[in-house]
């Protein structure tokens, strides 16, 4: 479930600037094979983003292929001075129809053996934000903000295939997971030059009050309920440079990923192409 923001931040335009003018974008990357595009509507005090993009993503034991997702936040400023402001943002991110494979890995034996289904879900996730900002200078920009969120997967149910490789085939029935989450970002924003400039950004997330209703059933064994952890910690990043080009489109080539041993580690590299209105 954590991987799902590290391709989400993209979407939600997390490597931009504050305050930057409208526009749309298109990007993609891989490390997992992601693309998407999005929009960014500026009606100062409010800032409005959402983005639609596909993704297909693999970690040790799930294999997610065909997710598309659609993401969008909208943000409201208040600066007390030019240097000094604080901001609030709500938003999500929800896609509807991925495609999942799982797999497990067994004691058989002197050996192992390994048992795999497909099934289709879904997940969503809604967040609040609230932050400060500050124009530390007239090129570099420092964000803050603490946010708190719920995310929900669920998933369909699916039956693994007895095979010589399989002896002990497992059902699983439909299932649900959900976590809140609770993340402290930062992010800096530098301008080089007035056509070259750079972000990078973390988040430490907190996923607790983790729930599982899976149950395997597995076949002369009976039923097996997971044992997992009530609480995940993760971290999330990103790093991008940026060219304009003209005063109209702007080229950018970034970096981003989540890292953690409760949610494995990705890290995606692409490209994204502005254009201003």
């Amino acid at each position: 479930m954590g991987q799902m923001h590290g391709f989400a931040d993209q979407m939600l335009g997390e490597g931009s600037w504050s305050g930057a003018p409208s526009g749309v974008s298109a990007f993609g990357s891989v490390g997992s094979l992601a693309a998407g595009i999005t929009g960014h509507l500026n009606l100062a005090p409010f800032e409005l983003v959402a983005g639609l993009g596909y993704a297909s993503e693999s970690y040790s034991d799930t294999e997610m292929k065909g997710a598309f997702t659609a993401a969008a936040k909208l943000r409201y400023t208040h600066m007390f001075s030019e240097r000094l402001g604080w901001f609030g943002e709500v938003g999500g991110f929800y896609s509807p129809d991925s495609n999942y494979r799982f797999s497990r890995n067994y004691a058989n034996g002197s050996g192992t053996a390994t048992g795999s289904g497909s099934t289709s879900g879904k997940q969503a996730y809604g967040f609040a934000r609230l932050g400060t900002l500050i124009n530390v200078t007239a090129d570099d920009q420092l964000t803050q903000s603490i946010e708190i969120g719920r995310q929900v997967l669920h998933t369909g149910s699916y039956s693994e295939v007895l095979s010589p490789a399989n002896p002990f085939e497992a059902n699983l029935s439909a299932s649900s997971s959900t976590m809140n989450v609770f993340k402290f970002r930062e992010k800096w924003v530098h301008a080089f030059t007035q056509s070259i400039d750079a972000a990078i950004w973390g988040a430490w997330a907190h996923g607790f009050s983790y729930r599982d209703s899976s149950q395997l059933n597995v076949g002369g064994v009976g039923a097996l309920s997971p044992q997992v952890s009530s609480s995940l910690n993760w971290m999330e990043y990103g790093a991008r440079v940026g060219y304009r080009v003209n005063q109209k489109a702007k080229v950018s080539a970034f970096i981003n990923g989540v890292a953690g041993g409760d949610v494995g580690a990705r890290t995606h590299v692409g490209v994204n192409l502005e254009m201003f209105f």
